[in-house]
């Protein structure tokens, strides 16, 4: 697995026990990971329900993409829609894409959820200091995700 030993020698600095504890920890759960070209699965454990309250539908129109990254962008949705990470929707429900570059030039897509997160009753606590607390390391720079969130349902108004 080269991407496996990629990773871990970007996220150590002591190339010997940490780097072998980190590699069977992480080949111990390989199957949660999405390696390039795999597909992502999902799970049917746990639905996810964004509590709104009472709060009606925010739509908010569409971001503008820079004409040079127009054919990316077209290109990421592209795959998201075949990998099925992302289905078309009729939702009252839109927010935003933005997209951005990262460090290394490669196009990222994120959704601009703001608004939705002001409108929900109950707000998930921040783990980025637990991923940072892994490594000294910046993470994301080495574990990037592929696409946030799409591996958990969501359940509809009705449920």
């Amino acid at each position: 697995m080269s991407n496996l030993d990629d990773l871990c020698a970007q996220l150590t600095q002591n190339p010997n026990d940490e780097r072998k504890e980190l590699r069977q920890l992480l080949l111990k759960y390989a199957n949660i990971f999405s390696w390039q070209g795999s597909r992502l699965g999902r799970t049917n454990i746990v639905k996810h329900k964004i509590d709104t309250g009472e709060t009606r539908p925010i739509w908010q129109p569409p971001k503008s993409i820079p004409p040079p990254w127009r054919g990316d962008v077209n290109h990421l949705v592209e795959e998201m829609l075949r990998d099925e990470v992302i289905k078309p929707s009729e939702s009252s429900w839109a927010p935003p894409i933005a997209s951005v570059k990262e460090n290394d030039s490669k196009l990222q897509l994120c959704i601009d959820c703001g608004k939705l997160n002001a409108s929900r009753n109950r707000r998930i606590g921040n783990t980025c200091p637990t991923w940072r607390g892994v490594t000294e390391r910046n993470l994301s720079r080495s574990l990037r995700c592929r696409s946030g969130g799409e591996g958990v349902n969501v359940t509809k108004a009705e449920d």
